[in-house]
């Protein structure tokens, strides 16, 4: 997904309290997105990684990091979407264009392969199953972080 990016998401890290009694609230950043040849990076990136310096340095910077792609849209907004989409194109490749505006075609056909949707596969033959795995990666798809270096 080298070379990708998105204009708005929201990035939080999954479970980032270090211990029980830690207070911090977690620190959901918005903003751009892009994807590297070796991770993520962008505004939104970069600012979560300062809010959670602390805690990262804690986990010796090993943890989840989470994306919502579309942070504008709630979970039934973005699945009434994606019904809409489905018989909008009931005849037409899932993966043939994105629903969404703020996703790249490249970034759509990589997160439909990564629910095990064929991309061969009609809008009128996707499953309801696949549908509701489409809306929950897009609310939280989660990225292992392994390195300072590297999200």
């Amino acid at each position: 997904m080298s070379g990708i990016s998105v204009q708005q998401v929201q990035v939080w890290l999954k479970n980032a309290v270090v211990s029980s009694s830690a207070k911090t609230k977690p620190h959901p950043q918005e903003g751009a997105l892009l994807f590297t040849h070796k991770g993520v990076s962008g505004p939104a990136v970069l600012r979560l990684s300062a809010w959670e310096a602390r805690t990262l340095h804690a986990l010796q910077y090993r943890g989840v990091l989470c994306i919502n792609f579309l942070p504008a849209l709630s979970a039934e907004a973005t699945l009434q979407h994606l019904q809409h989409y489905k018989q909008q194109y009931a005849k037409k490749q899932i993966t043939a264009s994105s629903p969404f505006e703020a996703l790249a075609l490249r970034l759509w056909q990589r997160l439909c392969a990564y629910t095990d949707i064929d991309e061969r596969v009609a809008g009128a033959n996707l499953p309801k199953q696949h549908l509701h795995r489409l809306v929950g990666l897009l609310r939280q798809m989660e990225l292992d972080i392994s390195g300072q270096k590297y999200f």
